[in-house]
């Protein structure tokens, strides 16, 4: 019996040390291919890190704001080294509220959205997927204000991020129509047949203070 237990206390300290070789291989950036038998032996799972999949290369970019509309999301594609367009989008609904706040001169000096990455709330969004690359340069001609990264996991394997402003005690501002039309005009891109054109108004208003908000984009 002790005999047993010590080959079976050797056998896992062997596949600890194999681990960490692993670990340490995939730390230097190489790639690492392996292969975890069950205890029957089975069952095979392979696991596979590779720096040019798909995995490593591509992210899902979450967004709430005017890049809810795909015209507008690619004139940032188009500055950036890589100007491939998205592979693919999907709607996303964000676990908290957006906000309208500060000021952008080419939004006639209105408010811009933000999420509130510290509150319990929903938010319509879209999804991406483009490269990492893409994705940090997109960040770039963002801004100042868009500096908070924000992570919410994985969709197909993809890590889902976007990012918000770093400071949340800031007054709000109502947006001007003009970045209040454009973003709904994403949401009826993403969400059309989802949500009525009712719910998307009511939804984007809701979103700035009551007493601010403007009818007139009812009738946009």
């Amino acid at each position: 019996i002790r005999t047993t237990v010590r080959t079976k206390i050797m056998s896992t300290q062997r596949i600890f040390t194999t681990l960490i070789q692993k670990i340490d291989f995939v730390c230097n950036k190489k790639p690492l291919r392996t292969v975890i038998y069950s205890e029957k032996g089975k069952e095979v799972l392979e696991m596979y890190q590779n720096p040019n999949s798909p995995q490593s290369t591509h992210v899902w970019y979450a967004c709430y704001g005017s890049n809810l509309s795909k015209e507008r999301f690619m004139r940032y594609i188009h500055h950036c080294t890589d100007n491939t367009p998205p592979s693919e989008d999907r709607p996303f609904v964000f676990d908290h509220p957006i906000y309208f706040a500060k000021s952008a001169s080419h939004w006639q000096n209105g408010g811009k959205a933000f999420l509130n990455d510290s509150d319990i709330g929903m938010a319509y969004g879209r999804i991406y997927k483009i490269t990492r690359e893409q994705y940090e340069e997109v960040k770039l001609q963002e801004g100042s204000d868009y500096t908070k990264k924000l992570s919410f996991g994985e969709i197909d394997g993809f890590p889902v991020y976007s990012f918000t402003d770093t400071q949340l005690d800031v007054p709000t501002r109502t947006p001007s129509k003009e970045y209040f039309s454009v973003i709904l005009n994403g949401l009826r891109e993403c969400y059309d047949g989802i949500l009525s054109e009712t719910e998307m108004v009511n939804y984007l208003i809701s979103s700035i203070i009551p007493e601010k908000a403007f009818t007139t984009a009812c009738a946009i």
